[in-house]
């Protein structure tokens, strides 16, 4: 594009020399209208040299815009010299059409400038509307000759200094001088004044102050011919092109024209991190002052020199992006390499440098840090498993020993201490089996039991064990189970017991008044086939939870509005617990509340059916668990009871001697093998965990 103006300029440059040649004849005196004539050819002189100033670097977004405005004033300044050299009227209004090509849109052209160098976000929608109208304008003008709604008479006065134009102008010209002039010169003059109000710089504030100065020189020179204090002479076009040149001449000597590159070039340079320029050959073009402190002969090479020749630079450069990371000087760099394309083939390569020596010693620390509390969290797991047999021993001793106790007294007050005594043991134990479950989850060891069971048993057996809980508080607990459901799954009924008693268990604590309802519903799952969903949900009339806590209700050792439930124990493990167990199932567990009226928990985890038959259709026989065998006798019956715990064999004995069993005790595993050698017993029972040698072995 660039060269395609240049090439224009060149022609119209001859052009305009020949028809010089042809209007100034020979004897032509130095008088008042050769002046105005040298003041033209001196204008599109200094035209020329700020568009070849402006031709001769790449375009940024302000300088096109000064292109165009510079390239409208030598238009408007060298159709003004035709217009004064004119013969006849006829070729002075073809003059007077070409200088509204040039000066039609400048104005605008120039307001934009100013807005995009003052670093102000420029109106426009404001703009652009000016635009379209003064097109309308260069249409009006062209068609001139037709119509009197731009110019009301044109006359053709020889008189005077030269012959020229006298127009008188009609509704359409003053009407497009609004958008052509008012408009663009305001809004100039208004960014100019705002910048050196706002500016902090003395420089800065000079800067704007002259561009000000030259912005309304324009103005002073088109109200003087408007108002024909200039014998005839239109000052417009290069008292225009004299102020647009300057302006150029002024930012270009300055090179701050382009504030994209000028801002690329301060951040380049103010970059931590090294960048490498290479032309396609991988040669050196430019680096950044980060790039030559990583490489510190890279300033012994000049632009040009292969980068082969640069010591350290790594060489695994390839022809598409690049990623490696190498060591210098005991620091550590990652480096980025991308290919510049241009029009499809390879321009060259830019390369970036990141330290990253403090990245990679905090990530070391971090792994460190994270081997340490994965060791810490094991160890925690490990003493945790390995303490279960001993913290649930001394338990089992203190609950059988309460269990004797309640048997043998004979009185009502020994019998209170006895059950107080097993009651606060079990809340104990439980608390004890809620801390090792956790742990079992958290170290991955919790597995799941699968084996047949009846899912109506299951609810039974869990209703049971609650209801004696719910009549102590005269609260009203039932169940609803869809009969149509099947009555026979697959899985670990062991786990889903202990979810249903935490969620029913937990809502018994928190309601005062009202119900507790189960209800047990399910649906086949359309991918696996003979595969169900059971839907569990707990629903109760309690005190509700806070919209803020329900993300924190199943936190480990969370128990949200502990002021208001001070009076309920708990370590806040069984709802964490449950919701671990659920997803362990490959199920899901959501709760719904509203603070002071009550909550529902619904749990769902899928069971593979065994047993199609419908709840609803079976025999309450059918049912049925088969009843326990009742206490028996025996004579003779001889047992072994192996422990290394002196309290678990008292109880042991206290337990067995009911049934007249011939009890033999041991209390270690080579104990026990020198009396089965000599004595063969018919049952033993054996400690697991035992010292030198435990039940295994």
């Amino acid at each position: 594009m660039c060269k395609g103006i240049e090439y224009s300029l060149g022609k119209f440059g001859k052009n305009l020399g020949a028809i010089l040649n042809y209007s100034v004849g020979d004897g032509m005196h130095m008088d008042m209208f050769s002046i105005f004539i040298m003041l033209q050819l001196f204008v599109i002189m200094i035209i020329g040299l700020a568009l070849i100033l402006l031709l001769n670097h790449d375009c940024s977004k302000e300088q096109k815009l000064m292109i165009f405005f510079i390239t409208g004033a030598l238009i408007q300044n060298a159709a003004y010299l035709l217009e004064l050299k004119a013969p006849c009227m006829e070729v002075a209004i073809a003059a007077t059409k070409m200088q509204y090509l040039g000066s039609g849109l400048m104005p605008i052209f120039y307001c934009w400038f100013l807005f995009s160098y003052c670093l102000r976000k420029p109106p426009k929608k404001l703009l652009l509307g000016c635009t379209v109208l003064n097109t309308i304008m260069i249409a009006f003008v062209f068609t001139c000759d037709m119509h009197d709604f731009y110019y009301t008479k044109i006359n053709w006065v020889t008189e005077g200094l030269f012959p020229h134009l006298d127009l008188s102008y009609g509704a359409a010209y003053h009407f497009f001088r609004i958008p052509s002039s008012y408009i663009p010169y305001t809004l100039s003059a208004y960014v100019l004044i705002r910048s050196i109000i706002e500016s902090k710089s003395k420089v800065e504030r000079h800067k704007f102050g002259l561009f000000l100065f030259l912005s309304c020189l324009p103005v002073g020179s088109l109200l003087s011919y408007a108002n024909k204090l200039t014998l005839g002479y239109d000052p417009t076009p290069f008292v225009f092109g004299f102020t647009l040149s300057m302006v150029v001449i002024f930012v270009w000597s300055r090179r701050n024209y382009d504030f994209y590159r000028m801002a690329a070039e301060v951040v380049l340079e103010n970059m931590k991190d090294g960048v490498v320029v290479l032309n396609e050959k991988k040669q050196l073009i430019s680096y950044n002052e980060a790039a030559g402190q990583i490489f510190t002969t890279m300033s012994l090479h000049e632009p040009g020199e292969d980068v082969a020749n640069i010591s350290d630079f790594p060489l695994d450069i390839g022809e598409e992006e690049t990623e490696l990371e190498f060591e210098l000087d005991n620091r550590f760099y990652h480096c980025h390499g991308k290919r510049l394309l241009g029009t499809g083939n390879n321009r060259g390569y830019v390369f970036t440098f990141i330290d990253m020596t403090k990245t990679k010693d905090y990530i070391e620390k971090i792994e460190c840090f994270r081997e340490q509390a994965e060791k810490a969290s094991q160890a925690k797991s490990e003493f945790l498993a390995n303490m279960s047999h001993e913290i649930r021993t001394p338990m089992n001793a203190i609950m059988g020993l309460s269990e004797l106790i309640m048997e043998e007294s004979k009185g009502r007050k020994v019998f209170s201490f006895a059950c107080d005594i097993k009651s606060s043991a079990t809340n104990l134990l439980s608390i004890i089996n809620d801390i090792l479950d956790l742990s079992k989850v958290e170290a991955g060891k919790m597995e799941l039991v699968l084996q047949e069971y009846s899912l109506k048993n299951l609810v039974d057996n869990v209703m049971g064990m609650m209801q004696v809980a719910a009549c102590q508080k005269s609260l009203k607990l039932y169940c609803e189970m869809n009969q149509t459901l099947p009555c026979g799954y697959l899985g670990d009924e062991g786990r889903i017991r202990q979810i249903l008693i935490n969620l029913l268990n937990n809502a018994l604590k928190f309601t005062q008044e009202g119900f507790i309802k189960l209800t047990v519903s399910g649906n086949p799952v359309e991918t696996q086939e003979g595969e169900w969903n059971l839907t569990f949900q707990v629903q109760d009339t309690g005190c509700g939870i806070a919209k803020e806590n329900l993300e924190k209700i199943f936190l480990d050792f969370q128990q949200v509005d502990s002021k208001r439930n001070r009076k309920v124990e708990g370590t806040g493990l069984g709802l964490s617990i449950s919701k671990r167990l659920v997803e362990l199932m490959k199920g899901s567990i959501e709760v719904d509340s509203v603070y002071g009226e009550g909550t529902t928990f619904t749990m769902k985890v899928p069971q593979k059916m065994l047993d199609s038959r419908e709840i609803g259709s079976l025999q309450q026989e059918e049912l049925m668990e088969k009843p326990m065998s009742q206490p028996f006798q025996t004579k003779g019956y001889k047992v072994l009871v192996v422990d290394d715990n002196v309290i678990n064999r008292k109880v042991a004995h206290g337990f067995l001697k009911r049934y007249g069993l011939e009890i033999t005790e041991a209390e270690s595993g080579f104990e026990a093998i020198e009396k089965v050698k000599e004595t063969l017993f018919h049952m033993i029972f054996m400690d697991q965990m035992m010292p030198e040698m435990d039940g295994v072995e």
